[in-house]
């Protein structure tokens, strides 16, 4: 039967937040693939049954996919600079210094690798300053996002970090670049942006364009590290799935990686996308937690791989004989450039820039 207006689902989003298609939720609701189809498309409402069957299946309550519109609650939030006026806008909502802001989901902010799901669906007139916004979600979470902006790859990682480790916090990330990042920040549109910009005159990181841009504005600038991201796969020593597979490894077994204090050498196994025997040092200007109850926070990491059972506890028995070393470790911490630390490496160690030996 046709569904009634008033019935809204957000099954397509939730489906697509989880990597699943139709047909994986079918499988586990016990239902066809054209009843999930059918839901999603509102073409029927379904029986209290079967939305129960799909709630489970997805692992959520019934409420969280199934609402009636006129339950929906609305608020008024200011809509980001750029934002099209016109009904039916998909926007992403979070507040910042006490108002809710509005960032239309439009173009490549709709996109990562998947379609994002909308906070809301807003109307915004013509030469209006406030925007009304029917949420898609319960209130509460949404008053847990945090709006960031940046352009770093790396900035995923820090949103599941930062998520993992505060419970309750939703971070909404607008691909912006350092530039227009500040911009976002100084019109209090977002909570943090993240930048990477040098003075060419004097030399200086960020600061120079942080005093222009918000010069009469309080904030706090983090320096998140100095890294040479994905020196392993860009070098041909692994493929990208080598960084997954680390990472997996801490989440399922814990900071087990952390061999000493301030010190942590994640690896994968040798089947993971090894190409051939290498090492990637990053050093942090600002150690993070590890979760190690005795040896965080962390400030060294050494990132290894190796083909064979062999080469890897090589390496790892070479590496103990450094990192035991007090003096060694200072000096590593104080080392200037590279050849300084591969010199020091090698006062113990058979590993070259290579490979391991």
């Amino acid at each position: 039967m046709k569904a009634e207006s008033r019935l809204r689902n957000n099954l397509r989003e939730v489906r697509t937040r989880l990597g699943m298609s139709q047909q994986d939720v079918a499988t586990l609701a016990g239902v066809t693939r054209q009843t999930i189809s059918g839901v999603e498309s509102d073409l029927f409402a379904p029986s209290a049954a079967v939305a129960l069957k799909i709630a489970r299946a997805l692992g959520c309550r019934v409420e969280d996919l199934f609402w009636f519109e006129e339950d929906a609650p609305e608020i008024a939030a200011t809509p980001a600079a750029g934002a099209p006026t016109g009904d039916g806008l998909r926007v992403a909502l979070g507040r910042v210094g006490g108002r809710w802001v509005a960032h239309p989901l439009i173009g490549e902010q709709a996109f990562r690798t998947e379609l994002i799901p909308a906070d809301g669906i807003g109307a915004l007139a013509p030469g209006a300053s406030t925007m009304r916004v029917k949420l898609l979600d319960d209130l509460e979470t949404v008053t847990g996002t945090v709006i960031l902006s940046g352009c770093s790859p790396a900035t995923s990682l820090w949103v599941r970090a930062a998520q993992r480790w505060n419970p309750g916090l939703r971070v909404h990330w607008v691909f912006a670049n350092s530039m227009a990042g500040l911009g976002l920040l100084q019109r209090g549109e977002v909570q943090a942006a993240g930048v990477h910009l040098c003075d060419p005159e004097t030399g200086e990181h960020n600061v120079p364009f942080v005093r222009r841009t918000l010069p009469d504005r309080t904030v706090v600038l983090i320096n998140l590290g100095i890294w040479e991201e994905g020196l392993l796969v860009q070098a041909g020593y692994a493929e990208p799935r080598y960084g997954d597979a680390m990472v997996r490894m801490a989440e399922e077994l814990g900071p087990y990686v952390v061999f000493g204090p301030g010190f942590a050498l994640p690896h994968a196994g040798i089947d993971d996308g090894v190409l051939r025997p290498g090492f990637a040092l990053v050093r942090l200007k600002h150690p993070v937690p590890f979760g190690h109850a005795s040896y965080d926070p962390v400030d060294l990491i050494f990132a290894l791989c190796a083909v064979d059972y062999e080469s890897h506890l090589k390496a790892l028995m070479q590496l103990a004989e450094l990192f035991g070393n007090p003096d060694s470790m200072a000096a590593l911490r104080a080392a200037p450039d590279i050849p300084a630390v591969m010199a020091l490496i090698h006062q113990v160690s058979a590993l070259t820039p290579e490979g391991v030996d």
